[in-house]
């Protein structure tokens, strides 16, 4: 333990030590440190704000994939700002789109049919549409995420505008 109480495990097998109640049975222990993983699955993806005015605001969401994905869930949350409501949303990828809106966010949302499968592709593109009152959207609370499938694996990517 470090000055502060916390646990720091040490780069070699003898400086750590485990400690346990008795009436747990703990004959041995190890620890294993595991690196995060960086691995994406081959999706590359790329937030962009392709206008942002007081009248009309267009965030998207540009999305590239080396391997097939056999499932694909796309979210965009716009904070509700002074003026801000839904103007539209597309896709290119031909999945299914719905929004909803609360007084306090909209959410877009595009969603792969079960048992759809979308080859690899060097560029989808996810839009969000706001129309404004003329009082600029500042795009700093906006976030997204993705939930996608490939090589049998789940991952999920987030982030903001």
């Amino acid at each position: 333990m470090n000055a502060s109480n916390q646990i720091v495990p040490q780069a070699d097998a003898t400086s750590n030590h485990v400690y346990a109640q008795t009436s747990a049975n703990i004959a041995s222990a190890f620890l294993q440190r595991v690196p995060a993983s960086t691995d994406n699955g081959g999706v590359t993806v790329t937030p962009v704000v392709a206008s942002a005015g007081g009248w009309y605001n267009e965030q998207q969401l540009r999305i590239a994939n080396t391997a097939p994905l056999t499932a694909l869930s796309v979210t965009v949350v716009v904070q509700r700002t002074t003026g801000v409501s839904y103007s539209g949303m597309y896709n290119t990828a031909g999945l299914t789109q719905t929004n909803s809106s609360t007084a306090s966010a909209i959410t877009y949302q595009w969603t792969a049919p079960s048992g759809q499968t979308l080859g690899a592709s060097s560029s989808r593109t996810f839009a969000a549409q706001m129309g404004g009152t003329g009082t600029a959207h500042p795009t700093t609370g906006d976030t997204y995420t993705i939930t996608y499938t490939t090589g049998g694996v789940t991952r999920t990517q987030s982030g903001t505008f």
